[in-house]
């Protein structure tokens, strides 16, 4: 029976604000996506460190404008990342588990901050009982199960009683290694519709 859910936020309740900075600089910039995607993303070297919460934001964003020869201020990428559209669909699936009492949890590489400013303009975290943002412990889900595991303590559940949502196929590929239930979040429509498979009541 199915006891609680964790949820990935960027890209399952907020839409990839990577992505959006990386289509502005492809667009107005010139810059190769592959190029900026390897400067920006999670897996690379920089990107592991912000999201650790090793390096600042202003360190963070200077440093790869710098190295995507990009001469811009670092605010108009920060604001653009920050400030996601919500993905509305998921966002009610989240209201409806809680109404239905089902305990929610959130494991995210979003830097807090990133989570406060858009919980400000939709009220999201209000729905979820804990979870763990990657700069405030550390640890991000590419280094493998610890952050993993952190998360799944916090439900107090045991890990075949627990759903973790994620829109990238290699975390949850590590959540199934540590015994979770998964979902690979494609859209809204999809993940009600396993989340109902695997026993889930609306």
């Amino acid at each position: 029976m199915i006891k609680a859910v964790i949820f990935d936020l960027g890209g399952v309740c907020f839409f990839d604000a990577t992505q959006r900075v990386i289509d502005m600089l492809k667009s107005d910039y010139g810059v190769d996506e592959v190029k900026a995607y390897s400067v920006l993303s999670p897996k690379s070297e920089m990107g592991k460190l912000y999201r650790r919460g090793m390096i600042t934001a202003k360190e963070f964003w200077t440093a790869a404008l710098k190295e995507l020869s990009v001469k811009e201020n670092y605010d108009k990428f920060l604001k653009l990342w920050v400030d996601s559209p919500e993905m509305e669909g998921t966002v009610e699936i989240v209201r409806k588990l809680k109404q239905n009492g089902l305990k929610l949890f959130f494991l995210s590489d979003n830097i807090k901050e990133r989570a406060d400013i858009l919980d400000k303009k939709f009220g999201v975290m209000k729905y979820f009982d804990g979870g763990i943002f990657s700069n405030l412990v550390g640890k991000i889900k590419p280094d493998g199960e610890d952050v993993f595991l952190m998360a799944l303590d916090k439900t107090g559940e045991v890990a075949a009683d627990v759903v973790f949502v994620d829109d990238k196929e290699k975390n949850v590929d590590t959540a199934r290694g540590v015994g979770m239930k998964v979902i690979h979040f494609k859209n809204p429509a999809q993940l009600e519709k396993e989340l109902k498979l695997l026993g889930v009541k609306f």
